[in-house]
């Protein structure tokens, strides 16, 4: 699930098409999200296989062991979800509408 090495590509390319919404505004904010939804999409496959990789590994559910690593392993999920202080902070919250003149 460590994404270190695609999450800094990611950014490149947003910080490529931000430099190009002032002459083009409208094709820069449609490129944008492209490449948040590409990263969104990339960082829910990681958690997916993670979660897979983890309930593979609990195999029968009854070494001790095992068990507490899974345990690590969902506790990581949330982490990453949450931002690691343990309160689920992926919460986008609502953008005011701007005034209209």
């Amino acid at each position: 699930m460590n994404m270190s090495q695609e999450i800094p590509e990611y950014h490149r390319r947003f910080g490529e098409v931000q430099s190009r919404f002032i002459d083009e505004p409208r094709e820069a904010v449609g490129e944008a999200e492209a490449v948040v939804r590409e990263a969104v999409d990339r960082i829910f496959q990681s958690v997916r296989e993670h979660l897979e990789q983890v309930r593979s590994d609990l195999g029968d559910g009854t070494d001790t062991e095992k068990l507490r690593r899974a345990m690590q392993g969902y506790r990581e999920v949330l982490e990453v979800i949450g931002g690691g202080d343990g309160a689920a902070t992926a919460h986008v919250e609502p953008r005011e509408e701007s005034p209209r003149s």
